[in-house]
């Protein structure tokens, strides 16, 4: 059965092809459109199970995380709404590589400051400072879009590909603290620093690890 809506628009629509008749019909002879009947609907009744359901719950990790980065908007170069798909953006990757998120904005804020745009002297770009060739490369790994360089400059896009990038040293050295080194140095030096077993560097993990504890991020 056509709901009433339906048929208006059907009446409407006749009325549309009619309109050239009426040119063609004597002064006293009009069209008319009769009203479409009205259909009377019984209130559906809301199944019992969604009634039962409870609201889903916004995970308050979210939240945090926003604050957080409102506390940095000024840094950031995103509005209020691109922080929010952000820290949404921040919990549900560190979730699905196993880190905590705020190891992830301790990262982000070693390596940026929070600025969304920012440009290294050696060119890595975005909030996790990512050089095009890693990013690329990530991103072709996790079936991410790859439009050039500027696809580090989607805040999201680069947690998910930066995360997913200290996900695989982690994996590769075993050890949080290597994996952080590599991270910043690069994976073939860290490499040949084990080759010849000397002493790796730890000055960037100690600040990734002091942003942790402070909360400065």
């Amino acid at each position: 059965m056509k709901t009433r809506l339906a048929q208006r628009m059907t009446l409407a629509l006749a009325a549309v092809a009619l309109g050239s008749l009426a040119g063609t019909l004597p002064a006293s002879q009009t069209l008319t459109i009769p009203e479409a009947p009205r259909v009377e609907q019984a209130p559906r009744e809301q199944p019992r199970l969604a009634r039962e359901l409870p609201l889903p719950q916004r995970d308050g990790r979210v939240d945090a995380v926003l604050a957080q980065l409102l506390g940095q908007q000024s840094n950031t170069g995103l509005t209020r709404d691109e922080l929010s798909d952000l820290a949404e953006t921040v919990v549900e990757t560190a979730d699905l590589y196993d880190f905590d998120y705020a190891l992830v904005l301790a990262v982000i804020y070693v390596e940026s400051r929070f600025d969304a745009f920012a440009i290294s002297p050696k060119q890595a770009l975005g909030l996790m400072q990512i050089l095009p060739s890693t990013g690329e490369w990530m991103a072709t790994k996790l079936g991410i879009p790859w439009e050039g360089p500027q696809t580090l400059f989607d805040p999201s896009t680069n947690v998910q590909i930066g995360v997913a990038y200290l996900r695989e040293l982690t994996d590769r050295y075993g050890r949080l603290e290597t994996a952080l080194a590599a991270y910043n140095w690069g994976p073939t030096a860290i490499d040949r620093r084990l080759a010849r077993g000397a002493d790796l560097p730890r000055s960037y993990a100690g600040l990734v690890m002091e942003a942790l504890q402070d909360g400065s991020s």
